[in-house]
C-alpha cells in the first residue's frame, strides 16, 4: 500500500485504504459464496450452478432487473456463462476452477458494478449497455431467428469468412459443444476481437484442425486456401502459399508440414495466419492482389 501511494512519510489516505478493505473483503465474500456451489467439492463449478452464481449476486441485481424488463434474461445469463466458460474452460468440460474465477478479470467486472451509474458501463461485460448491444446485433444478423448459423456468419460486417470456414463452423455447432446459439456468437465475437489470446488462437486452431488430430497440416491449409484461390485471380501458387505459412509457423522444422496449436501460440503471429486462412480479405492483403 504504501509503495502504491507513493508518500515518503508512509502514510496512506484513509479513503484509499477503506476502498482497500472494502475490495479485500470483497474478493473474500466472492470466494466462499463460489466454494458454496462446489457441491461436490472438486474445486469446480458446473456450468449449472454457475448460472445459479450469477443469478443471486446482488451486485447484478439491478442489471437483472433491466434485463427483465426487456425480456432479455435468458440471454444475459447466456452471455455471461458464454464469457466465463470460453476464458476459463479451454476443455470445454462446461465447468471452471474457482482458482482461475478467482484470478480473472470478471471480480475486477463484479466490482466495478458497486459504483453509481456502472450499470450503463459498455467497457464492462457484466453490464446492460454491454450485453444489450451485442443482443441487438445477434438479432440483426439472425434476421430474428436467433439462429447461429453459416448464414448468420456471413452478415457479419468486421471480416467476410470464406465457406470453408462457414462450413466448418456448421459442423463444429452441430457437436452442440458450445451451448446454445447466442453462446457460439458471443464466443465468435470474443476469439475474433482477441485473437492475441491463447483462448481465441485455440477456437481458431480447432475450426483450422479439420481431422481434429491436434495438427493443421498441408491438407489442412489447402481446405481454406482453395475457398480463397476461388474468388481471385493470379494467386500465388499453393506450393509457395504453404510454404510461406510453415516457415511463419514452424520456420525451424518447416519439413515438418504441419504445426500444433502450441507452435501458432510461440510463432507469435497467430492472428495473422488464421486471418490469412479465414478471411477473404486479409487472404487479399497477404497475396497482395490487384482486384
Amino acid at each position: 500500500m504504501k509503495l502504491y501511494t507513493g508518500y515518503d512519510d508512509g502514510s496512506i489516505p484513509t479513503e484509499l485504504l477503506k476502498s482497500y478493505i472494502e475490495k479485500k473483503l470483497f474478493y473474500h465474500k466472492i470466494f466462499y459464496t463460489l466454494n458454496s456451489y462446489d457441491h461436490e467439492g472438486t474445486g469446480f463449478i458446473k456450468e449449472n450452478n454457475l448460472k445459479l452464481f450469477f443469478i443471486n449476486q446482488e451486485e447484478l441485481t439491478t442489471v437483472f432487473n433491466k434485463v427483465e424488463k426487456c425480456n432479455l434474461t435468458y440471454f444475459y445469463i447466456s452471455h455471461l456463462c458464454a464469457y466465463t466458460l470460453f476464458m476459463l474452460d479451454p476443455l470445454k468440460i462446461r465447468s471452471v476452477n474457482i482458482t482461475d474465477i478467482m484470478r480473472c478479470t470478471l471480480l475486477d467486472k463484479l466490482y466495478q458494478l458497486k459504483k453509481p451509474n456502472s450499470v450503463n458501463d459498455i467497457n464492462n461485460w457484466l453490464t446492460f449497455k454491454y450485453v444489450n448491444e451485442h443482443y441487438e446485433q445477434f438479432k440483426i444478423i439472425t434476421q430474428g431467428t436467433f439462429v447461429m448459423n453459416s448464414f448468420a456468419l456471413g452478415s457479419l460486417a468486421y471480416f467476410k469468412a470464406n465457406k470453408a470456414f462457414l462450413a466448418r463452423f456448421d459442423e463444429i455447432s452441430l457437436n452442440g459443444t458450445e451451448g446454445n446459439d447466442y453462446e457460439r456468437y458471443v464466443n465468435l465475437i470474443m476469439a475474433y476481437h482477441s485473437l492475441s489470446n491463447v483462448q481465441s488462437l485455440k477456437y481458431f486452431f480447432d475450426i483450422l484442425d479439420t481431422n481434429n488430430d491436434g495438427y493443421v497440416c498441408e491438407w489442412d491449409i489447402k481446405y481454406f486456401y482453395k475457398e480463397n484461390q476461388a474468388l481471385y485471380k493470379n494467386c500465388q501458387k499453393f506450393e509457395d502459399f504453404v510454404n510461406e505459412i510453415f516457415d511463419i509457423v514452424i520456420n525451424n522444422s518447416p519439413s515438418m508440414r504441419k504445426f500444433t496449436l502450441l507452435d501458432l501460440i510461440e510463432c507469435r503471429q497467430g492472428d495473422f495466419i488464421i486471418k490469412t486462412l479465414i478471411d477473404t480479405d486479409s487472404f487479399k492483403e497477404f497475396q497482395s492482389l490487384d482486384i
